[in-house]
């Protein structure tokens, strides 16, 4: 079914060992006859300082050239390169009469590189794809938590619906596992025997996406309906640590948030 919406967005970031974080958005977002192309990078530092940046002028996505994707972005003196650790995974997150969302996890952990503009960080990554043609006002989701946690030796990353179409999806290393629990501190297996510990250290982005995210985007109230616009949203940079049965537990970072639509 045509339903004059299409997104695709690449998401990827960078965190150094000290915690120190860069997060970089690329997309294009097709309403009807109404075209947005939105690039933008958000830092933070040891100190819990938040910075962001934002262009609304085409920009060349990331490049996939075997292992290694590459980006950059003239606009807002930035860009980043991420060589992948762990094996890609992909899924249809849903198919409907609506449209489909389809995710492309390109690298579920990464080395990683990103400077924006005097900003220079070298740590672990992650870099992801997204693709949907159902507009964001129809889909069957009343909360959304979406995370990924990457050490030396380990990367996980969930995805969890609430509402008409739940959905939980939990990636270990590449292979899918069985999650019993998922908030905003905790992930674990069924069998309890793999169980990420998060910390909340550090706001991201708090608030609707009005105020956030669409803040700097003009007359995207005239597009988007109310509800969605109001859509409330926090991000988190957390210290993780991944305990795996009788394995030495394993620590890094991650980045999760949780969406709540109106």
């Amino acid at each position: 079914m045509e339903t004059g919406f299409h997104l695709a967005k690449w998401y990827f970031d960078c965190i150094t060992d000290g915690g120190e974080v860069c997060i970089g958005y690329v997309a294009v977002i097709r309403i009807k006859k109404f075209t947005l192309h939105y690039t933008s990078v958000l830092c933070g530092d040891a100190r819990n300082t938040i910075t962001s940046s934002t262009s609304l002028r085409s920009s060349v996505p990331p490049e996939l050239n075997n292992d290694t994707v590459k980006w950059s972005c003239n606009d807002l003196h930035a860009s980043g390169s991420w060589k992948r650790k762990f094996d890609p995974v992909e899924r249809t997150l849903l198919e409907n009469e609506q449209g489909s969302i389809r995710w492309s996890c390109i690298m579920p952990g990464a080395e990683a590189e990103m400077q924006v503009g005097n900003i220079r960080l070298h740590g672990l990554g992650y870099v992801e794809f997204l693709e949907m043609t159902i507009p964001p006002w129809k889909l069957p989701i009343e909360e959304l938590r979406w995370g990924r946690f990457v050490s030396t030796t380990d990367a996980v990353v969930w995805i969890d619906w609430r509402g008409d179409h739940p959905l939980r999806f939990v990636t270990h290393n590449g292979t899918e596992i069985d999650c019993s629990v998922l908030d905003d501190t905790v992930v674990s297996s069924r069998d309890n025997l793999l169980q990420l510990q998060l910390d909340r250290s550090m706001v991201i982005r708090s608030g609707p996406i009005i105020n956030t995210a669409l803040k700097k985007i003009p007359g995207i109230e005239l597009v988007v309906p109310a509800n969605i616009l109001h859509t409330d949203e926090c991000k988190w940079v957390s210290r993780g640590t991944l305990l795996n049965g009788g394995h030495h537990p394993s620590t890094g970072f991650a980045v999760h948030e949780i969406v709540r639509f109106s």
